[in-house]
Parts: structure tokens; C-alpha cells; sequence
């Protein structure tokens, strides 16, 4: 079996230094022309970080998405949105997901193209044995606060697709789809 492994893309490297004073708020943008759409977080400290999606392209027909997160100077006219009771972070997951191409078992006389493949995700270990092409990718960030308040950014299977979920049961919907790497736990900070 093939094997890649897609890891997120941060600056600076530490991201529990970028993290550690909380976040006030999100701004969206959309995909313009072939740009990327992505996430801005404002932190207490009045930073401002990007998070966006980089799609690889790791075969024919078999390309999976990581996140880029870096500051950013300038936003323009940006508007944020504020996350009501939202103050240190308690802990940061890394959200990862395998990804892998399932041959269709559809009628495929009605598909455009010859040997149409299904991309398909799962958390880790859901991949079925039969397949030999495997992708395995840190696909989002979690944010946890002390009340226990979720902030989730991820990339989505759609291509270049970003998404911020602040709502607890759609978090936990995507979250069963993914596996998890703690990587900031509070105390430890300290």
C-alpha cells in the first residue's frame, strides 16, 4: 500500500504561543476566481491569523486537502464576527483523517470518463484493507475553552473548502469522522 501523510502548515511553528491569549472572533472569505477560501481568527491580542486550505495533489484522480495557518497583517475591510464567552484556550486538537479512493460500484454507464474512483474519508484505521492508495491528513484544528466551548476549523473534502463550526452538535457530527491528536493542554502552560 501507498502511504502519504499530510501534516498542517503553520507559522510560526508553536502553536500554542499563537493561541495562548485567546480568541475574540472569525471573519470568512469565499473563493474568489481559483483562490482558496479561508478562515481569519482575531485574538485578544488583536493578531490576526489566516487559516486556509493547500490541496496536494498525491496521484491521478487522488488529491486531499491540510490547513495552512499563518498571521496575516492587514485584512481590509473585514468584519469579525465575536464569540461570545470565549476566553483562554484550554486545550488544541489536531483533527486527522484517513482519505483513500473506493473503485465506484455505481452503474457506471452513466459516468463521463473511463475507471471513475470515489474519494472517500474516515477517521484513522476505517480504511478498508482491500485499497492501496492511502492518505492520511491533518485536516483541522479543534479549539476547547474552559467551559468547555468548541471552536472548529477544518478543511472540507470539497476542493479548497474551509469551515468554522462553533456549534457543539455539528462539531461533534464531524468529529466522528475524524481521529484526534492533542497537542496544548493549559495546565502545562503554567
Amino acid at each position: 500500500m501507498k502511504k502519504f501523510i499530510l501534516k498542517l502548515e503553520y507559522h510560526p511553528a508553536d502553536l500554542e504561543v499563537c493561541f495562548s491569549t485567546g480568541i475574540f472572533g472569525y471573519a470568512l472569505s469565499g473563493p474568489i476566481l481559483s483562490q482558496p477560501s479561508a478562515v481569519y481568527l482575531k485574538l485578544y491580542n488583536n493578531k490576526i491569523y489566516r487559516i486556509k486550505a493547500v490541496m496536494k495533489e498525491l496521484a491521478d484522480k487522488f488529491e486531499c486537502s491540510t490547513l495552512l495557518i499563518e498571521p496575516t497583517g492587514d485584512t481590509g475591510s473585514i468584519q469579525f464576527s465575536p464569540i461570545e464567552g470565549w476566553g483562554d484556550i484550554e486545550n488544541i486538537s489536531i483533527l486527522v483523517r484517513e482519505e483513500w479512493l473506493e473503485q465506484d460500484k455505481f452503474d457506471t454507464s452513466v459516468t463521463i470518463g473511463d475507471n471513475p474512483f470515489t474519494q472517500m474519508s474516515g477517521p484513522l484505521g476505517s480504511i478498508p484493507k482491500h485499497i492501496n492508495l492511502l492518505c492520511q491528513t491533518e485536516a483541522g484544528i479543534l479549539f476547547k475553552n474552559e467551559n468547555g466551548d468548541m471552536i472548529l476549523i477544518y478543511a472540507d473534502m470539497f476542493p479548497f473548502s474551509v469551515q468554522i463550526l462553533v456549534e457543539k452538535t455539528k462539531i461533534l457530527e464531524i468529529l466522528d469522522l475524524h481521529s484526534m491528536r492533542n497537542i496544548l493542554i493549559r495546565q502545562a502552560l503554567h
